[in-house]
């Protein structure tokens, strides 16, 4: 079981550089290993940024080795699921009642997922380096049986940008 105390080896809750096994253990619960681009994340409530590293396009005869959408989306959604997780457990979310444990089985039985993802490139990005990404919580809705989160995001030097709808399903 994880905890708010085992989240972070800070004494700023507000600033978080995520341990590599607890994004593994958030990752792991719902991709396959092939999938997981999500490398390191810092969090800064209700702002996330993560680094994404991909290997040659998975879906297309001869590799692009460029960053496309279905790449992006993957990348910010890793990023998405792993913040809204940790932002549940710190208490982020007023009147959240949903422990970390609890986040990790939604995720394991499909729960969760990015519901609507729309991105403008305007510029292209090679996928043989490190691609920086980020989200910025905009709005959170608690319809009932549900957390839907809202963000902007952005994803290699901050040209290419877009929104993201993130559900979890209670």
């Amino acid at each position: 079981m994880w905890s708010v105390t085992l989240l972070t080896m800070e004494t700023d809750l507000s600033h978080l550089m995520v341990p590599q096994e607890l994004l593994g253990v958030i990752l792991e619960a719902y991709y396959q290993p092939q999938f997981r681009y999500l490398k390191e994340a810092i969090l800064r409530y209700p702002k996330a940024e993560g680094t994404f590293t991909l290997g040659d396009t998975f879906y297309t005869n001869k590799p692009l080795g460029y960053l496309t959408v279905p790449e992006a989306k993957l990348c910010l959604d890793q990023l998405a699921c792993v913040a809204f997780g940790i932002w549940l457990e710190k208490g982020n979310f007023k009147d959240a009642k949903i422990s970390f444990d609890t986040y990790l089985r939604l995720l394991e039985n499909g729960k969760s997922h990015t519901r609507d993802f729309q991105m403008k490139f305007r510029e292209q990005m090679r996928t043989s380096e490190p691609i920086k990404g980020q989200i910025s919580l905009a709005d959170l809705r608690t319809p009932i049986g549900k957390y839907v989160g809202f963000f902007d995001c952005a994803i290699g030097n901050g040209k290419n940008r877009g929104k993201l709808k993130y559900v979890l399903e209670l």
